[in-house]
């Protein structure tokens, strides 16, 4: 499905141009957008979203996204908001 997620890391968005990698064999890479909004396609199951904004260790997150099961196949674009750990 296509996910509209939205990353808060603790009370803030993640910064705009932030990197986030899906965790899975696919690899795929998106950047967070303003307001730590990022596009993402394909995510059918659960999966981890690898986020990096820095090289420091307290400049990255994981967050574990959920689509809904009734979604496969759909159309539509389904918003998510995530906390990013």
């Amino acid at each position: 499905s296509r996910m509209l997620v939205t990353l808060r890391y603790g009370s803030k968005p993640v910064p705009f141009g932030a990197i986030a990698v899906v965790n899975d064999t696919t690899g795929q890479t998106s950047i967070v957008g303003e307001a730590g909004e990022v596009y993402l396609s394909g995510i059918n199951h659960r999966t981890v979203l690898r986020v990096k904004w820095g090289d420091e260790v307290y400049e990255e997150c994981r967050a574990l996204l959920t689509p809904p099961a009734d979604t496969k196949g759909s159309a539509a674009v389904v918003r998510q908001r995530v906390t990013c750990h």
